[in-house]
């Protein structure tokens, strides 16, 4: 009976068995695991780039803090103001793009009129309207959704930022509890995570903005219209794991077709699947075994499993939970020192 006393009081089971408690945690809110993550990410990078403005500007932090999120709203809306009018401004001019290339490739025409004949366009439609009807209103509300928990993620990340030192004087009260062994664990534990994240999230940061002027370069050598409006939807569109470079597709697609017809459309494809395969099997294990200190063959294999297992936010958390796990496990795949509290 005195072993297994001494055994549970030892610091490394305390600290494995605050990490499976976390770990319960996490399964027991895990339909809320995107908006911690969003969280965790706004705010991580909310903070450092605070952090940077108060050090080289001298303003006060919580000033540098609304600096940023003003500078950052502000950018986004520039974004917008801009990219949206040439996206419309291209988009009606589809219908007569599309008829000149009909007109221009018969094969096409003739495709396509055998297409229409078979898919029946007109009967498809009137026998399954209603469930045509029902995924479209699923997808906005799936995107409305999304929509909020970004929102709402921002707004909680400000607030994070701005009350940072105020929050961080609360949790430390926690240590001086019934049970700060306990809580130094936690802090222990969730700081190293973040860290790991948070120097994932750099690195993917770096990643955006490579494949960002790579593509900037890819369009003026092409010779499509507005680069510099496509390199900024590129840009924002590659936050989002997978699907960004599926969604940014679109725009691209679209405006080469209309500007320059089949041929530059399939010239567009091309270098948007060169460059996400230059980002998926070269950049992205590279820079992420730079930064994480794991050979790139298993940040490689890291990825694809990760995929498999968390869909889109395992190419983002996948290879900082690898890296965390083999630090808490002593092996230090990446040199991220967090210190243990004092109860002082």
């Amino acid at each position: 009976m005195d072993y297994i006393v001494r055994f549970l009081k030892r610091d490394d089971v305390q600290l494995y068995a605050t990490l499976f408690f976390l770990i319960a945690l996490i399964f027991i809110f895990h339909e809320m695991i995107s908006m911690i993550l969003l969280l965790i990410i706004f705010s991580y990078l909310a903070i450092q780039a605070s952090d940077q403005i108060t050090k080289k500007t001298g303003l006060p932090y919580p000033l540098a803090v609304i600096a940023t999120y003003l500078l950052v709203l502000g950018l986004l809306i520039l974004a917008i103001d801009y990219i949206f009018p040439v996206l419309y401004n291209q988009a009606i001019l589809i219908p007569n793009a599309i008829a000149k290339g009909l007109r221009e490739y018969p094969v096409l025409a003739d495709y396509a009129t055998d297409l229409a004949k078979k898919l029946d366009i007109v009967k498809e439609v009137s026998s399954n309207w209603q469930t045509w009807a029902s995924q479209l209103l699923h997808t906005v509300g799936v995107l409305s959704n999304v929509t909020l928990m970004v929102l709402l993620s921002v707004f909680m990340s400000f607030i994070f930022a701005l009350t940072r030192f105020r929050i961080d004087k609360f949790g430390r009260q926690f240590l001086t509890s019934n049970h700060p062994k306990l809580f130094k664990n936690i802090y222990f534990l969730t700081s190293k995570f973040i860290a790991h994240l948070g120097a994932v999230v750099e690195v993917q940061l770096k990643i955006t903005i490579i494949n960002t002027i790579l593509t900037v370069i890819g369009l003026l050598f092409i010779g499509l219209p507005s680069p510099f409006v496509m390199g900024v939807i590129v840009f924002i569109l590659g936050f989002v794991p997978v699907a960004g470079v599926l969604i940014s597709i679109i725009p691209l697609s679209m405006m080469a077709f209309v500007t320059g017809g089949v041929w530059m459309f399939v010239e567009v494809l091309i270098l948007i699947i060169l460059i996400h395969s230059f980002e998926s099997y070269f950049l992205h294990p590279r820079l992420m075994a730079g930064r994480t200190h794991l050979p790139i063959f298993v940040t490689f294999v890291t990825l694809i499993v990760m995929e498999r297992l968390l869909g889109a936010w395992g190419l983002i958390v996948g290879v900082p939970i690898v890296s965390y796990f083999l630090d808490i496990l002593g092996v230090q795949a990446m040199r991220v020192r967090v210190n243990q509290p004092n109860n002082n």
